[in-house]
C-alpha cells in the first residue's frame, strides 16, 4: 500500500503543478533618448525647474516614470501633456508622469515644469555671494543626450546662461 501511495501522490503533485497559471515577470527595458533640465532662478530664491525628456521602451510597457526633484519643496506646474502626480515620500521627492503604456519600440517626448523652493543658498565662504546645487538625472538608465542650462531671472537670456551638456555620450 505505501509503494502505491508514492507514485500516486507525486502524479497528483505534477498534475496540480500543471493546471496553475504560469506567472512570468515581465522584463521593462528603457533608456533615455535625451534629458535636458532648464533652470531659472527667481529673485524669491526658488527655481523654476523645466524637464524635457524623450524616454524609449526597449523592452515591455512603460505605463510610468517618476521624475526627481531636488527637495521636498516643490510645487508641479503647467504639465498638460501627461497625467502627473505629487509621488514624494520621506526622503525621496519625485513627481510621477503617465506615459499611457508605452510599448517596445514606441518614445514619448514631455515636458515637466515646477518651482522648487530652498535652492539657493547663501556661500558661507565668500560672503555676499550665493550657490545652488543640483543633480540632473537619478534615472537608473542610459541616457544619450543630457544637458543642463541654468537662467538668471524669469526671461531665458542667452548671455546669462550657463549649458553644461554631455552630448551623444551614454552616462
Amino acid at each position: 500500500m505505501v509503494k502505491l501511495q508514492f507514485p500516486l501522490l507525486c502524479t497528483i503533485i505534477i498534475a496540480f503543478t500543471l493546471v496553475l497559471p504560469v506567472v512570468e515577470s515581465q522584463t521593462l527595458v528603457y533608456h533615455l533618448e535625451h534629458e535636458w533640465a532648464k533652470i531659472w532662478i527667481n529673485q524669491d530664491r526658488t527655481i523654476d525647474l523645466l524637464y524635457d525628456i524623450t524616454i524609449v521602451c526597449d523592452e515591455g510597457t512603460l505605463h510610468w516614470v517618476e521624475v526627481g526633484q531636488p527637495n521636498d519643496d516643490f510645487e508641479i506646474e503647467n504639465n498638460n501633456q501627461l497625467s502627473t502626480e505629487d509621488t514624494s515620500s520621506p526622503g525621496q521627492y519625485k513627481v510621477r508622469v503617465d506615459v499611457r503604456d508605452l510599448e517596445a519600440g514606441e518614445s514619448v517626448r514631455f515636458n515637466l515644469t515646477t518651482n522648487v523652493g530652498k535652492m539657493i543658498q547663501e556661500d558661507t565662504q565668500n560672503p555676499g555671494n550665493v550657490g545652488m546645487q543640483f543633480t540632473p538625472t537619478w534615472f537608473p538608465v542610459a541616457i544619450d543626450n543630457l544637458r543642463v542650462r541654468v537662467c538668471r531671472g524669469t526671461t531665458p537670456n542667452p548671455k546669462m546662461a550657463v549649458l553644461l551638456s554631455i552630448g551623444r555620450e551614454t552616462i
